[in-house]
């Protein structure tokens, strides 16, 4: 742990800006878990950022530090269909919840998570996620759902090979092949959705 303090200083807006450029060339989607609080560090990753998923629970102090995240996404000029918000223990009437939580922030609700501790507990202590261990739960299928709109969302631009109008003679081999790839990773993840789908 000490060790792991003493080198967090190490962390630089820089670095995250190299980490980002390395892991765009190894993987399609890249998901960060930031912490509730905006720390000096957070700018640096929003930056980067294509979509951003707001998490919050029901609770009014909850709703609160959504819409001061919000502003804040605002603030760094973070498009607003860039936004996921996902309401997380929302108890027995999830759509009134949040439709309230719509109005009162001004943002769709992408997914909704119903409040078990009992299941979330349990499957903590057997050191399983949730969503292997109670993969039909609602808590896993609202997981399942926010990861499929991210991955949606990221692989949408996927869609859209690289134009090569302004060049005369039209794409090159490197950009037929990179257009070739794109259409494949789709065609797999249409396929992974249709199979997963309950």
């Amino acid at each position: 742990l000490l060790s792991e303090v003493l080198q967090a200083r190490l962390i630089t807006p820089e670095v995250i800006s190299r980490f980002f450029d390395l892991a765009n060339h190894a993987f399609d989607l890249i998901v960060v878990d930031l912490p509730a609080s905006v720390g000096p560090l957070a700018q640096a990753f929003i930056e980067r950022a294509d979509q951003v998923a707001a998490i919050t629970d029901c609770t009014t102090a909850g709703v609160t530090r959504a819409r001061f995240g919000l502003d804040y996404l605002r603030s760094q000029q973070v498009p607003t269909d860039a936004w996921l918000l996902c309401l997380n223990q929302t108890g027995d009437d999830p759509a009134s919840i949040a439709e309230r939580v719509e109005r009162l922030l001004g943002v769709r609700v992408i997914v909704t998570m119903p409040d078990d501790p009992e299941a979330a507990t349990t499957t903590s202590r057997k050191g399983t996620p949730i969503v292997l261990a109670l993969p039909r739960h609602a808590i896993s299928r609202g997981i399942d759902r926010l990861a499929r709109e991210i991955a949606t969302r990221g692989l949408r631009d996927l869609r859209q090979p690289a134009v090569a109008a302004d060049k005369p003679g039209g794409p090159t081999a490197q950009e037929t092949a990179e257009a070739d790839i794109r259409e494949l990773k789709l065609r797999m993840h249409r396929r992974l959705v249709e199979e997963i789908d309950f």
